[in-house]
């Protein structure tokens, strides 16, 4: 029997997250977007108190920014998601987690409460693709897809 893998084996840490930043909750809407856009980092995890707020995206910005000069100047944390937050589990368990409170983003923390990785919809959808494609090499290691002589059908 070869050696099988399986999502309830696999750590969070197996999930390559998204690029964030930690910011304050007080900075400015203009302030968070702007580093956003000089570090070309698409996700902002607020802390206020020395915890998580929640995040800001470039949804949250288009949907609630673009097009009101004034809220420029507003904090942060006006626009904040909140998100689920996880400490270190298994791929499954943040997987129910982000499904239970449907978000576009969960942060992942460690021991201390401090974020070390944001995983995104999109995230899961890479990390399913790569275990799924994994697993079928591991099941049919014969399997040549690029010289298959498959066709495509025809519509």
């Amino acid at each position: 029997m070869q050696n099988q893998t399986s999502l309830a084996t696999f750590g969070v840490a197996k999930v390559n997250g998204e690029h964030f930043f930690i910011a304050d909750s007080e900075q400015t809407i203009r302030a968070v977007v702007e580093r956003m856009r000089d570090d070309a980092c698409p996700i902002a995890v607020l802390l206020e108190n020395e915890k998580i707020l929640g995040v800001i995206d470039g949804g949250a910005v288009i949907s609630q920014v673009a097009g009101q000069p004034g809220r420029w100047s507003e904090p942060a944390r006006t626009i904040a998601a909140s998100v689920p937050v996880v400490v270190l589990a298994s791929c499954v368990e943040t997987l129910r987690r982000h499904l239970r409170k449907p978000a576009r983003t969960v942060v992942v923390i460690n021991g201390s409460g401090l974020p070390i990785k944001v995983i995104t919809q999109a995230s899961w959808l890479r990390f399913l693709n790569s275990a799924v494609n994994t697993a079928i090499f591991q099941a049919y290691p014969h399997l040549d897809i690029a010289h298959s002589h498959a066709q495509p059908v025809a519509s």
